[in-house]
């Protein structure tokens, strides 16, 4: 099976690498991209933005500080996964998912996420 030329190597059994980012991921057929190289569809971004909204909902509507928002926007502003102010992981906004204290980073980028994997 050819590889496609977007990122994946063919490593045999249904094995795909990708050239990029290194991800091996198990897949029947090509073209198939790793989720860091293919943004999500329009269809991917309105479930992911519906579920970011019920979980901001869940939580009371509730938003984090000025000081917490600026540093993950800070950090988002570093990061190679930002377009403009949108994250080509989730396709979420990034100045509203990160004033959202539900909302967590897809990377796990944010400081709060790695306090709570820690407890």
């Amino acid at each position: 099976m050819p590889d496609c030329p977007e990122c994946m190597e063919s490593l045999g059994d249904n094995k795909y690498r990708c050239t990029k980012h290194g991800f091996i991921i198990i897949a029947k057929k090509l073209p198939i991209k790793c989720s860091l190289c293919s943004p999500p569809s329009l269809l991917q971004k309105t479930k992911n933005f519906s579920k970011a909204i019920i979980n901001h909902a869940c939580d009371g509507f509730t938003r984090v500080s000025e000081e917490e928002f600026k540093v993950r926007l800070d950090i988002c502003n570093e990061c190679e996964q930002r377009d403009g102010m949108v994250c080509k992981i989730c396709g979420c906004f990034l100045n509203v998912k990160a004033s959202w204290k539900s909302e967590k980073c897809p990377l796990h980028k944010w400081p709060d996420e790695n306090k709570e994997e820690q407890a």
